[in-house]
């Protein structure tokens, strides 16, 4: 957590990493464009810290206090539907 992304649009890597936000999406098997986004954050520090900021507070939305408060959530939600019928 707290690292820019450089991923490949394969599978489900656009829904999770915001392109030009936290990380980048680059065509899946474009080793030219993989290796010039690599580079691009190399070489610019502020783009790389402003990347690593955003992945760290979308890393977040994911912890296991959030995951475990979704589930209650839910557990609520279906078992209030359950007692409705």
């Amino acid at each position: 957590a707290g690292l820019p992304i450089v991923a490949t649009n394969a599978g489900s890597n656009r829904e999770i990493v915001k392109n030009n936000d936290y990380g980048y999406i680059v065509p899946t098997k474009n080793y030219h464009a993989l290796a010039d986004k690599l580079l691009d954050l190399i070489l610019d520090r502020e783009k790389r810290m402003f990347f690593s900021k955003n992945a760290l507070n979308r890393s977040l939305y994911f912890s296991i206090e959030n995951s475990a408060q979704s589930h209650i959530e839910l557990y609520k939600e279906l078992t209030r539907y359950a007692h409705a019928k």
